[in-house]
């Protein structure tokens, strides 16, 4: 509809407006300033450590490859709670319950967001993922306003923890999850 390019569309449309100005979707052989190398586990015993170069797209897609930091992505989550960043149409939609987790009934989606309710109510909303050597977890606790972040450069894996796995752990000792 707009005739941009993805990245030149989330730069001009959701980095801008919620002030994201460390986030990209600069392509990996322009040596991004800040990147993190990330990082694949090792295959089978004795294996070796590898990083992700040849892993991931050159250039960020809308399923992943966004290039951020947990500021950034505060500064996201900041946007959307008060409704600075989309139409209030929009934020509703997004916001509100559009699927349910079938494993958990406590875990819904809407527009673009992974949403916790309890009782009936809006309790965090948030996103993640994963590609080869990088994972991530960001959740906004609204009764709370508070924002968790965990970034990671390695992949996930079963024998450790992944973000998501970080992030529950920390909502467990500070009682974000309540």
């Amino acid at each position: 509809v707009t005739g941009l390019p993805f990245p030149a569309l989330v730069e001009q449309f959701v980095f801008r407006p919620a002030g994201m100005a460390a986030s990209t979707f600069a392509a990996l052989d322009t040596d991004p300033a800040d990147l993190a190398v990330g990082y694949i586990r090792p295959r089978g015993a004795g294996g070796s450590w590898r990083s992700n170069i040849y892993s991931v797209p050159a250039a960020g897609l809308p399923d992943g490859g966004m290039i951020t930091t947990a500021n950034d992505l505060t500064r996201l989550a900041d946007a959307i709670r008060n409704r600075s960043l989309l139409s209030p149409a929009s934020t509703t939609a997004m916001l509100t319950v559009q699927g349910t987790d079938p494993t958990n009934p406590e875990e819904h989606y809407g527009y673009g967001m992974c949403l916790t309710v309890s009782d009936g109510r809006l309790v965090r909303f948030g996103h993640g993922g994963a590609d080869p050597g990088v994972n991530a977890s960001f959740r906004h606790y609204i009764d709370r306003s508070a924002t968790l972040v965990v970034l990671a450069n390695v992949d996930e894996d079963g024998a450790d923890l992944a973000a998501a796995d970080v992030a529950d752990l920390i909502e467990s000792c500070f009682g974000l999850n309540a």
